[in-house]
């Protein structure tokens, strides 16, 4: 089913639960757009609603469309400006009308939105916390400092970005779950290539494939 930006004008039809999923931006796909990909289709399979909404949209977005997705590009570009009040109205009236069970932020300005329209709807949020934080300005820490608490639960994808939520955010301690981020060992990237050779090392008429599955460069 695909609303888009006319969620607001008709009512959807509602699974076991309304679960709106936000997140700063929906273009590339990068390892948040993924898990928050995998989280809405499972979501979905489970019989659940989805609404997904983004501040800019883009490949993502458009994706998760075709697939028959409830998106909503709100095509915010300045958190503080009128567009933002514009999107925060709009959210409000999604929460309101389709009565939204629960909702799940990614990102930091969809943390500081999303936890308004908890705020002001009661409804219950989660934060889904990717990193340690190595982007945050200080006046960021200072913010989430405050707000942490009001989050009904935050989720990290290790043990490490826990720590350094609790140690530099001050979150409390049973706020925070860790769901570690994981690697399918079933997945075959060379099934999109040509050959199925591209990446690949020769050796003795064999093929072995090597993978990454970690960030090579420094971030601090």
């Amino acid at each position: 089913m695909v609303i888009s930006n006319q969620i607001d004008a008709s009512d959807i039809k509602n699974g076991p639960m309304v679960v709106m999923i936000m997140s700063d931006l929906l273009m590339g796909m990068g390892g948040a757009e993924r898990n928050l990909y995998i989280l809405s289709r499972g979501l979905r399979d489970r019989g659940h609603t989805v609404i997904v909404c983004c501040f800019r949209g883009g490949y993502v977005s458009e994706s998760m469309e075709r697939e028959g997705f409830i998106v909503v590009d709100l095509k915010v570009k300045r958190f503080y400006a009128p567009h933002g009040i514009k999107a925060f109205l709009k959210l409000l009236k999604i929460v309101m009308k389709q009565k939204v069970s629960a909702i799940i932020s990614y990102h930091k300005a969809s943390d500081y939105m999303g936890l308004l329209v908890s705020l002001f709807t009661r409804t219950p949020i989660i934060s889904s916390r990717r990193d340690m934080g190595f982007e945050l300005k200080q006046r960021h820490v200072w913010i989430y400092r405050i707000i942490n608490r009001f989050y009904d639960r935050i989720t990290a994808v290790s043990e490490a970005v826990k720590a350094a939520i609790l140690t530099t955010q001050r979150a409390r301690s049973d706020k925070v779950t860790v769901i570690q981020n994981g690697v399918d060992l079933t997945s075959d990237a060379s099934e999109d290539s040509g050959t199925g050779r591209e990446g690949s090392l020769e050796s003795n008429g064999e093929y072995v494939k090597i993978g990454r599955i970690f960030a090579m460069q420094p971030i601090f």
